[in-house]
């Protein structure tokens, strides 16, 4: 460990914290867990995404019965049959 340390200028309490942490953790001691500052901006982006998907099931339910009448009004008012013939389109 004297000669790693020397080689890569690392102070002798580094190398061994860095051991302790391989042995009792394994690979995952090495693997890049994101700085705090990242962690905190995925938590938020979770939050909002989870605020946004209430607010969308929120604003369904209050337009549901709003939208309802539209579309019964389309098929009410749908054009008879046939009508396209006088304007050429085929039939309809």
């Amino acid at each position: 460990s004297e000669n790693l340390c020397d080689e890569y200028v690392l102070h002798h309490t580094v190398f061994h914290r860095w051991q302790k942490a391989f042995s009792q953790t394994g690979t995952a001691a090495f693997e890049w867990q994101g700085d705090g500052q990242t962690r905190k901006l995925e938590k938020k982006v979770s939050a909002l995404q989870a605020k946004l998907a209430q607010k969308d099931k929120v604003t369904a339910e209050i337009m549901a019965p709003h939208l309802a009448p539209q579309k019964a009004w389309r098929v009410e008012r749908a054009p008879p049959r046939g009508c396209f013939c006088i304007l050429g389109l085929g039939e309809g």
